[in-house]
């Protein structure tokens, strides 16, 4: 009998090893699973915040392009108005020329 006890101790004794060893692999397993599961969620907020920074660059960039386009379409009509009044001078000038009194004794 004293055999019997011993080999039923034995394999009460590896039966209870390979649960637990299973147990204690399989939590393991879960808490990789759950540390996995945190980092990539904390990975998907990062790139959330991410993303909603390129979003506000893209917009601050469409503003930029809105205001250059803007500021180049009014240097354009400054240099035309600039270009017309450049003109009115020259003749304002020219019939200055004609009107004064020319004194050639000083020429």
């Amino acid at each position: 009998m004293s055999i019997e006890l011993t080999i039923l101790i034995s394999v009460v004794s590896v039966s209870a090893a390979v649960y637990f060893g299973l147990k204690s692999t399989r939590r393991a397993e879960k808490e990789d699973v759950e540390s996995d599961a945190a980092e990539r969620s904390a990975v998907m907020v990062k790139l959330e915040n991410i993303q909603t920074g390129v979003i506000e660059l893209r917009t601050e960039l469409k503003s930029y392009k809105e205001e250059m386009q803007r500021i180049n379409e009014q240097t354009i009509r400054n240099e035309e108005s600039l270009k017309s009044l450049h003109k009115r001078v020259d003749r304002m000038e020219a019939l200055l020329q004609l009107t004064e009194p020319h004194d050639h004794a000083k020429d």
